[in-house]
């Protein structure tokens, strides 16, 4: 079977959050050690938990879900914290970073060199209306063929009718 075409995802794929130093710098504030490590674990283990157990919570307003995403972090790493004074900080910190999200290490350089070696790249997210402004903002729209974006579509994955509906913009078969 030849592959012709590359779908990737957004979050985590491609761009990544610097929250992880965030987290650590409160819980230092509050007399709290932790590694950087357990920190990308109890990350990693709470968008598990949500993506599998409670579906398109991740993509609504971060004020509706963040307390209780928060809470789940804090319980994989012992702590615990008042919720809504982290959350505050943690936001602030957040708003304060420029580019919260950012390209991992050699995102274009590996795009560039898919594009060259002739394959159509795709894009397939959960993501709000932010999404095609982080893909400027950061040089990759450049590399898109084809963007699908939940929030757009009216469907998210892992329902199967966003990877139909990518599949038929690009004219491919899976």
């Amino acid at each position: 079977m030849d592959i012709s075409y590359i779908w990737l995802d957004l979050g985590y794929t491609l761009l990544y959050q610097n929250r992880e130093e965030a987290y650590e710098r409160y819980a230092a504030a509050k007399g709290k050690k932790v590694g950087r490590k357990q920190i990308e674990r109890a990350y990693h283990l709470a968008d598990k938990l949500f993506m599998r157990e409670y579906p398109h919570v991740l993509g609504r307003s971060r004020n509706s879900y963040l307390p209780w995403y928060i809470a789940i972090v804090n319980h994989y790493l012992g702590f615990e914290f008042d919720l809504y004074a982290q959350c505050a900080w943690l936001e602030e910190a957040r708003e304060d970073q420029a580019g919260f999200w950012q390209p991992f290490e050699g995102v274009h350089q590996t795009l560039e060199e898919l594009r060259e070696a002739g394959y159509g790249i795709g894009l397939i997210s959960n993501w709000d209306g932010t999404a095609r402004d982080l893909l400027q903002k950061h040089g990759l729209m450049q590399y898109m063929n084809h963007v699908v974006i939940s929030s757009e579509v009216g469907c998210e994955k892992p329902d199967k009718e966003i990877f139909f509906r990518a599949l038929a913009l690009a004219d491919v078969q899976p």
